[in-house]
């Protein structure tokens, strides 16, 4: 709490703003490490007014207060197609709990595939059982560590600890919790300091053998969630993608030359929770690939007209 810290806090603070929208939360985040540091402090650690703390955090105020003038006046409330507003608790729980599930894991497209009472879609097993199978496994596993660590730790009995690092996640997840529609896994970074903090309390004291365990199963789940999410999101697949299409045009050029061409869905895709033809509609944005690479057929070319000469199933090209 040394002036030149309070300078450099402040100053990575107009740094985080001009960065990324989330920066936002760092003077919350400041008052929640102070509190929970005036708790423990009772050992004698940290002693720091709450006057001397209102005080430090008046210039965060006003360039907030500033910073958000500007934005909402500018731009407005953000929106788009995935930018849907939804302040109701039973959908703010939701999204925070797929972000917890997020953050110890699992994949970020299962959130597609599960659907009202954990039922789960069929076409997840079908398509991806090679990798979802190990990360259900692997998953259970570490959730039973982390159950019989808690039993064995004295964490419970730490509530000021378990309270700022719960703090610390639904915090920081705040600015895109109530945006239901909108959520990826990479709003994760601040939040998972809280959920690492906690899991490495949780591990303290615990058996050299259990943390080595809990520790392999983790990398091992992380990296098979990152390879799946790797197979399955359609940015990493883009490049793939685009290389397929443009394999099947160059090898049907003269054959396509001039017929009308549409990709489509199957009727086995309408169970999938996302359309292949859209998904691939977004890869190749649009008809900005065959402006590029097969202007001539650009005006021949649509999605989803099922009376098209040439109808091409979307799937074959997104590789599963």
């Amino acid at each position: 709490y040394s002036v030149r810290n309070l300078v450099a806090s402040f100053l990575f603070f107009i740094l985080a703003l001009m960065s990324k929208e989330t920066g936002v939360i760092l003077p919350f985040i400041l008052i929640i490490v102070h509190f929970y540091l005036r708790v423990v402090g009772a050992t004698g650690r940290i002693k720091f007014p709450i006057k001397k703390l209102i005080i430090s955090l008046l210039p965060y105020g006003v360039v907030l207060g500033v910073y958000l003038s500007l934005h909402f006046l500018s731009f407005g409330l953000i929106s788009g197609d995935s930018y849907i507003w939804d302040f109701a608790p039973g959908r703010a729980l939701n999204t925070s709990f797929w972000y917890f599930l997020w953050s110890l894991n699992l994949p970020e497209m299962l959130i597609d595939f599960v659907g009202p009472g954990l039922k789960l879609n069929p076409n997840l097993l079908k398509y991806w059982s090679a990798d979802i199978i190990p990360i259900f496994v692997l998953f259970t596993a570490q959730a039973g560590f982390i159950v019989f660590a808690l039993f064995k730790s004295k964490i419970l009995k730490n509530k000021s600890l378990i309270l700022f690092c719960v703090s610390w996640f639904l915090l920081t997840i705040s600015p895109v919790v109530f945006l239901p529609v909108h959520k990826f896994t990479y709003y994760l970074t601040l939040p998972l300091f809280g959920v690492i903090m906690l899991l490495s309390y949780l591990l303290n004291g615990q058996k050299p053998v259990v943390k080595i365990l809990f520790c392999t199963i983790w990398v091992v789940l992380s990296l098979t969630s990152l390879r799946l999410t790797l197979e399955t999101n359609w940015i990493t697949q883009g490049v793939n993608t685009s290389e397929r299409v443009n394999n099947y045009f160059k090898e049907n050029r003269e054959a396509l030359k001039s017929k009308d061409i549409s990709f489509v869905d199957t009727p086995e895709d309408k169970d999938l929770p996302w359309s292949p033809t859209l998904t691939l509609k977004t890869v190749l944005s649009e008809y900005n690939f065959f402006d590029l690479f097969y202007p001539e057929l650009r005006e021949r070319i649509s999605y989803g007209d099922e009376k098209a000469e040439v109808q091409i199933r979307s799937r074959q090209l997104l590789g599963y």
